[in-house]
């Protein structure tokens, strides 16, 4: 499809989103992500949850760099507080972040 993504498609990116999640198809979730970064919304509001999305498959998947690009300034802090609880052991994680500057930290 072409376009910014409308209002009733809204709806089926989320479902995919969430479906993709229950199934830990990271792959999956990530492509969808992409396309509706690269699509657009028709509303702005909706573009944070793909960014959380997108930035949870990456992290999944153990590609640190591409999950913090993934994240805008406006839900870094959600995810941010997000994994300190998920990934709390995670110290190689903590550290890389630490060292590329990541605000926050």
């Amino acid at each position: 499809k072409k376009g910014p993504i409308g209002i009733n498609e809204v709806r089926d990116v989320r479902y995919g989103c969430i479906n993709a999640i229950a199934d830990k198809d990271w792959a999956k979730l990530s492509e969808i992500c992409d396309e509706a970064c690269v699509r657009g919304f028709f509303d702005g509001k909706d573009r944070d949850f793909v960014h959380y999305y997108g930035a949870k498959a990456a992290m999944q998947m153990n590609d640190t760099s591409k999950a913090l690009s993934e994240v805008n300034p406006a839900c870094y802090g959600k995810v941010l507080a997000h994994w300190k609880t998920e990934f709390k052991r995670r110290r190689n994680l903590w550290a890389e972040m630490a060292s590329a500057k990541c605000p926050g930290l």
